[in-house]
């Protein structure tokens, strides 16, 4: 997917540390991080899409496609982004 010029599944910003199994939750760094191995759900992608629509359809450059990107990273390390639950049931 390639939004206002951002590829985006190779983009840098597309990308975060987080702890790679449930055993490794909580991390000393993260502690209420989603382990990586719990995150690629069905439910994730469609979050991670509606996002990157909403995104291209308000932004005004590329730099907001790369902050959608790094606002769904701090959300993983944060435990706040839903992989569970669809965006638009809230």
């Amino acid at each position: 997917m390639i939004i206002m010029g951002v590829w985006v599944r190779h983009h840098e910003a597309n990308g975060v540390n987080l702890p790679r199994f449930k055993k490794h939750v909580p991390h000393s760094s993260m502690p209420n991080a989603i382990a990586h191995s719990q995150v690629h759900t069905d439910i994730y992608h469609e979050n991670v899409v509606t996002m990157l629509i909403i995104a291209d359809a308000t932004a005004s450059s590329k730099d907001d496609i790369i902050e959608v990107l790094r606002e769904i990273g701090n959300d993983l390390q944060a435990g706040t982004f839903l992989v569970d639950k669809l965006m638009n049931e809230i």
